[in-house]
């Protein structure tokens, strides 16, 4: 009889482990993909807030080309329709980038992209993190250049503080009856910036104007000179972030072509609620599922301890505690399975951030605890919402019952 009795008992701790098990299961698959969910959307989130404070201001317009018989280039007429708008603050003529070699000496050099700067008060100039001890922008000179670390650091350039002041050369080509003609021009590092936009070494606008005249079909040989008009964008800045769209109508219905790094934001803002609405619906299914589960193994153990529950009852116990007890279970099972789901979030988040930490410059799902204080409250309320009908049940338990229950075994 004993033996009996101790079988029994030993299966019931088995079935009751195994109905632990599953729900863990089911309850940490939720928490998962809640905690992978939450961890994407502040990456993404944060993607694009360095997207706006670094690469470029969110109350710059972009106009590149104008319809207005120019042949693609922005006329001082064209830029001075842009300055006359309302909301308008600031207008700086641009070069698109050119692309150029640039030398240290003839051992060290590598292929760039360069592209103009307007003058010392350039709003994109103020965005850089300058390196130099004592940051310049490049001045009205032609030899003026600003270099992006990652550059200064492929032609060996090693404490950035001591490379201002340093000569390089930018040879630039351009194809002349069948042929490839060179032209190299020095210039005088006047600081270096942690980033730029595409790595783009900057120069004075005068001086890119010249070069996209030298680079212009049936140009002469290089004098230094000229160059004037050869000006195919420009930034326009308004005043305030609400003019931005109201300036882009009023530019677009003038017949020029604009482009706002709100446009990307909107972009990633529509990939993050398609990502957010695909995993939401998966952690969702998933949370669903280990309800169920919750829901058929609490019942299922309360009708096994029927009879205990009769018995609590009959030595003072109320039906809130006979509630109580099953809730508490319950929510222990919860918290062990956001536990588990979370830390299993953490190692494949941190495993995915060792590979895209070099090339976006932040995790890309980063684990917080805020993260995990949310997978835990959904868990749990998952639980407990699963457990009101078994807790009720458990609850309405009587020692009549409970000897009913035990004479028909």
């Amino acid at each position: 009889m004993r033996w009996r009795d101790h079988s029994q008992h030993v299966r019931q701790s088995l079935r009751a482990w195994v109905f632990f098990t599953a729900n863990v299961v089911a309850i940490g698959l939720g928490a998962f993909l809640l905690s992978v969910l939450l961890a994407l959307s502040t990456g993404i989130e944060r993607a694009v807030d360095r997207l706006t404070t670094s690469q470029a201001s969110p109350l710059l317009i972009e106009v590149r080309t104008a319809t207005d018989g120019t042949g693609g280039a922005l006329s001082p007429r064209a830029l001075g329709t842009l300055r006359s708008l309302p909301g308008v603050r600031r207008v700086d003529p641009v070069v698109m980038p050119i692309f150029a070699e640039l030398y240290r000496d003839a051992h060290r050099h590598v292929f760039v992209s360069v592209m103009s700067v307007a003058d010392a008060g350039d709003p994109e100039l103020a965005r850089l993190r300058w390196l130099a001890t004592a940051p310049r922008a490049p001045s009205g000179g032609a030899g003026s250049l600003v270099l992006p670390l990652d550059v200064a650091q492929a032609v060996g350039f090693g404490d950035s503080r001591k490379v201002p002041g340093q000569s390089v050369t930018l040879r630039f080509g351009r194809t002349r009856g069948g042929g490839e003609e060179t032209l190299d021009l020095p210039f005088v590092i006047a600081g270096v910036v942690t980033e730029t936009r595409l790595s783009r070494c900057l120069v004075p606008v005068g001086t890119m104007t010249r070069l996209a005249a030298w680079h212009a079909p049936g140009a002469g040989p290089w004098t230094g000179k000229g160059g004037a008009g050869i000006v195919d964008a420009a930034f326009v800045y308004v005043r305030r972030l609400a003019d931005v769209e109201p300036v882009r109508r009023a530019l677009e219905g003038r017949g020029f072509q604009t482009k706002s790094v709100l446009d990307s934001v909107k972009d990633y803002g529509q990939i993050l609620l398609a990502v957010r609405v695909v995993l939401g619906l998966i952690a969702g299914i998933a949370f669903l599922a280990g309800s169920a589960s919750i829901f058929s193994a609490t019942y299922a153990s309360v009708l096994r301890r029927y009879r205990e529950f009769a018995v609590f009852k009959a030595y003072g116990a109320s039906r809130r505690d006979l509630y109580a007890i099953v809730l508490v279970e319950n929510v222990f099972t919860a918290a062990v399975a956001a536990v588990v789901g979370f830390a299993a979030a953490a190692v494949v988040c941190f495993a995915l951030n060792r590979l895209a930490t070099e090339r976006l410059g932040g995790d890309l799902v980063p684990i917080e605890a805020r993260t995990f204080l949310v997978a835990l409250a959904v868990a749990v309320v998952t639980c407990i919402l699963a457990s009101v009908v078994p807790a009720k049940r458990a609850a309405q338990s009587s020692v009549v019952d409970a000897l009913a229950s035990t004479r028909e075994r």
